[in-house]
C-alpha cells in the first residue's frame, strides 16, 4: 500500500489481501543434468514474472515465488533430459522451454515475461558424500 491513512469501510470485509504485482526476477540455482545423448551439463535459469490474476494466485498458491521456482526446476529437468546437447544449444530450445514454463505458471495466475538461460555448459558433476557421524553406544566407565 501507499504511505498514508487508508479507510476500509465496514462492509463485512474481514481482511484485505495485498500483494506486489510488479515484475520480479528470480534466479534459480544451477542444475546438474544429463541430456538425452548422455552429455553431463550444468544449466542456470532466470525468470522475470509478475502476478497477473491476484485472486487466482492467492487461492491456488501458497508461495508463488517458491512454486514457480520448483515447477521451473522440474520443467528444465524434463526438457534437458528429452533433448540432445546439440538441440539445447539452439535458440528453439529456449523458446520451447519458455512456453512450457509460461503455460504452467499461467494456471496459478502468474505471468512469466521472460525465461533466460543464464549459463549452460558441458560439465561433469562431482558430489562429495560424507557419512553422518554414528553415535557411540559405549560409555566410558573411567
Amino acid at each position: 500500500l501507499l504511505p498514508g491513512f487508508h479507510w476500509i469501510w465496514p462492509l463485512a470485509i474481514e481482511h484485505v489481501v495485498v500483494d506486489n504485482v510488479v515484475p520480479t526476477t528470480s534466479s534459480l540455482n544451477p542444475q546438474s543434468l544429463t541430456t538425452l545423448d548422455g552429455t553431463s551439463i550444468v544449466i542456470s535459469i532466470a525468470i522475470t514474472w509478475r502476478i497477473k490474476h491476484l485472486r487466482k494466485m492467492v487461492l491456488e498458491v501458497e508461495d508463488p515465488d517458491e512454486a514457480l521456482k520448483d515447477s521451473t526446476y522440474g520443467m528444465v529437468g524434463m526438457m534437458v533430459e528429452s533433448h540432445t546437447w546439440d538441440q539445447i544449444t539452439q535458440p528453439a530450445f529456449s523458446e520451447e522451454l519458455g512456453k512450457a514454463i509460461r503455460r504452467k505458471a499461467f494456471k496459478w495466475g502468474i505471468e512469466v515475461d521472460e525465461v533466460y538461460i543464464v549459463d549452460k555448459t558441458r560439465s561433469l558433476s562431482f558430489r562429495m558424500i560424507q557419512p553422518y557421524p554414528v553415535p557411540s553406544n559405549e560409555t566410558n566407565t573411567g
